[in-house]
């Protein structure tokens, strides 16, 4: 987990509610570590341009231009549904709360979802930024989304994702890779997306290659590559982003590889 000196100003210790209490024991989470507020400042930009479009759509009415009328009038209905939109994520979404065993994201009503790390499913987009080859930092975006495939946050709603991003993966990839280690030695398929591994082979897109003939497991420009003895082309080249649980994927295909 990500050290709690360095947390930033949106995540706080403080204790849960008494609703997340209940269903925190009721999964089974374990002791509180943190919890990150979502951040309402989302609403800023769409609702001060659906304002001013509105301001001069009131203005456009009054003038003979009818160009001007319609032009501003559809501003204001695209800039409008930008802050509902807005507007709806950040009721959505309240929190996102750290436990020992899982996470626990609450809605502005206070209801809260609960999912225990070896549950839930996590999509990654780490991206580095560039301009003229000077690196200008990295952005993160994780969608979290539980047993049934609904999601639980979406992206862009609870800041930092820096800091709970990464310690949400190490968590999950904790808890899950002895899972998959075991299913694959029992002879199941354990599957990532549109990736499959067993014991023997990994699938792709409807091809198989059995591990010995996997060379490494690369990951470049925010693709991961499994590299096929003999052959030019990989066996799949696919965006970190469609793999779920990409590190414990990634783990897991290390250890077929290079035990087989």
């Amino acid at each position: 987990m990500t050290p709690e000196a360095e947390q930033p100003e949106s995540a706080s210790g403080e204790p849960p509610s008494e609703q997340v209490s209940a269903a925190v024991e009721r999964e089974r989470l374990g002791g509180h570590r943190t919890t990150y507020h979502a951040n309402p400042r989302g609403l800023m930009v769409p609702a001060v341009l659906t304002a001013a479009f509105l301001v001069l759509t009131g203005i456009g009415i009054t003038a003979p231009n009818m160009y001007q009328v319609a032009v501003c009038g559809l501003l204001t209905a695209v800039f409008g549904a930008l802050f509902l939109g807005a507007r709806y994520a950040n009721r959505r979404y309240a929190q996102l709360q750290i436990f020992e065993q899982g996470l626990v994201v609450v809605d502005a009503d206070g209801r809260p979802t609960a999912c225990r790390w070896e549950a839930l499913s996590v999509r990654q987009k780490v991206v580095d930024h560039y301009h003229y080859g000077v690196p200008q930092g990295r952005s993160h975006a994780y969608t979290l989304k539980g047993p049934d495939g609904e999601s639980l946050l979406h992206p862009g709603v609870i800041p930092h994702p820096e800091h709970w991003g990464p310690a949400i993966q190490d968590a999950v990839t904790e808890a899950q890779l002895p899972i998959a280690l075991a299913a694959v030695r029992r002879g199941e398929t354990v599957s990532f997306g549109d990736i499959s591994v067993n014991r023997d082979a990994v699938t792709a897109y409807g091809r198989s290659v059995t591990w010995d003939r996997i060379q490494k497991v690369s990951v470049d420009a925010g693709a991961v590559s499994l590299n096929d003895a003999g052959k030019r082309l990989p066996l799949t080249s696919t965006k970190v982003s469609n793999i779920p649980n990409f590190f414990v994927f990634h783990a897991l295909a290390e250890h077929l590889r290079t035990s087989t």
